[in-house]
């Protein structure tokens, strides 16, 4: 790995909490490996395509450094930030009151984390400054998610460069009652404002966020044109929904490898009929309210037991933060009780993995599976129900969330409410009933969709938006 000083690959700029790559501590030697993750996994394919330079915070290790070239066709920085102060900005203001509040979930969300507000615009003023030290003109400058809500009106605020700033959330935007809940909500809606274009997964996040601007601001907003006049300056949004990089999963889906591994997932469970659930095990997930609606199908529908399984890969997240212990812990509880309940010896109803799993065996597992089970209680847009979708080759059930950004797009899923077990419970019987015909007249039509709004679809789509701002 070598080291270099200036940046002269492409006029794209990245800036987003997670970096592409981490350093892991072993054996006394920190081993580079690529990161995972929704927003890396739609990123990394993109950057490798169009070149430019990507900046993050600080790896997990705490290694920083200014630029570091890869064997890619883009470099990767991370910005200077002591532990404490990124605990700050990262697990507390950010991960314990924006992340709940923008998902709606208010009961989830920590006052207390109110005090970090110093931390969390310490670090957005780091990456303000190390993209404005590296900044020429019109460069493009693409900025990412929740954790850098401040960087657009910081970066404008610091260079007299040409540059064009654009930001896109992949969380949900919430209603305006419910972003005033934040004491510093106008600054996080002044620090956006100093984009010239902002992209929103659905019509619905964009809306809210117009409102918001309106209602505590007083800006005039065009909610048809999706324009903002703000401080003498005019800022666009636009609903733009991410896809997903096709061509990975189109070769692992073509391997005799994968075929084989789909095949020993099945033939590891034993059942007629295997449902799966893929999650980061977060809250916002829906895991739980899941298990209780596959107990419930299972007591409902005894004849079903014994026939379907459920492998339910629980991806760990944030373990540092004691909501998320606590909801591991509730989760485990749920699955021991079903497997108590139902289980023998021969026969496991939920098969649960804490674990990471690779890509080629997470497209092997999609395969195997009859349903996929995405039930968040809120999602930006939730990618395992498209990269589900573009897995399969013969049929196959989505069941899904109606308030996951992608039941805008999936509509020939099976939609649900996922507070309501019933509902839940519903559609597993319905899935299970589905004839194959039916299954795969489904499928078609969502693998269109997917395919029309891939990953390079987005990325295009938002690029010429923002070369094109005025």
């Amino acid at each position: 790995m070598t080291r270099v000083t200036m940046f002269h690959m492409s006029n794209l700029i990245i800036l987003s909490n997670r970096g592409p790559y981490r350093f892991r501590s072993q054996s006394r030697q920190d081993i580079l490996e690529k990161c995972s993750g929704g927003l890396v996994s739609v990123l990394e394919p993109l950057m490798n395509q169009k070149g430019g330079f990507w900046l993050s915070a600080p790896c997990e290790s705490g290694k920083s450094f200014n630029s570091c070239s890869l064997s890619t066709k883009y470099n990767w920085g991370t910005i200077s930030c002591d532990k404490e102060t990124h605990k700050g900005f990262y697990d507390s203001y950010s991960n314990q009151l924006i992340w709940p509040i923008f998902h709606s979930m208010l009961n989830k969300s920590s006052t207390a984390a109110e005090s970090s507000w110093g931390a969390y615009k310490r670090v957005n003023q780091t990456f303000a400054q190390a993209t404005c030290s590296r900044l020429n003109h019109n460069d493009l400058v693409w900025v990412h998610d929740y954790h850098l809500f401040l960087s657009p009106q910081l970066i404008r605020s610091e260079t007299n460069k040409s540059a064009k700033i654009g930001f896109f959330l992949h969380i949900p935007f919430p209603s305006a009652e419910l972003l005033k809940l934040i004491s510093h909500a106008k600054d996080i809606l002044h620090g956006l404002l100093g984009s010239d274009f902002i992209g929103f997964h659905t019509k619905d996040y964009q809306t809210n966020f117009l409102d918001s601007v309106q209602k505590l601001l007083g800006y005039a907003c065009d909610f048809e044109t999706g324009t903002i006049l703000a401080g003498g300056r005019q800022v666009k949004t636009k609903a733009l929904p991410i896809g997903i990089d096709l061509n990975p999963i189109q070769r692992i889906v073509n391997s005799t490898n994968t075929q084989e591994r789909a095949e020993a997932f099945r033939n590891e469970i034993g059942t007629e009929k295997l449902v799966v659930g893929v999650d980061r095990l977060d809250y916002t997930k829906g895991i739980l309210n899941r298990l209780q609606g596959f107990e419930q199908y299972l007591k409902q529908n005894p004849d079903w037991v014994g026939k379907v399984s459920m492998i339910q890969l629980a991806v760990p997240t944030r373990t540092q933060i004691d909501e998320y212990k606590t909801y591991k812990q509730q989760v485990e509880n749920q699955v021991q009780h079903i497997n108590t309940q139902f289980g023998s010896k021969n026969y496991t109803p939920v098969d649960y993995r804490y674990q990471t799993m690779p890509f080629n065996d997470l497209i092997a597992l999609y395969q195997a599976a009859d349903i996929a089970l995405i039930t968040p209680l809120r999602d930006g847009m939730n990618l395992v129900a498209k990269e589900y979708v573009a897995s399969k080759q013969n049929g196959g059930v989505l069941i899904l969330s109606k308030l996951a950004g992608a039941a805008a797009e999936l509509k020939e899923a099976i939609l649900v409410n996922p507070y309501d077990t019933d509902s839940i419970t519903r559609a597993i019987g319905e899935a299970l009933k589905m004839p194959a015909a039916k299954q795969q007249h489904k499928m078609a039509k969502m693998q269109l969709t997917v395919q029309h709004n891939d990953m390079k679809n987005w990325a295009d789509r938002f690029l010429s938006e923002l070369s094109h701002a005025e």
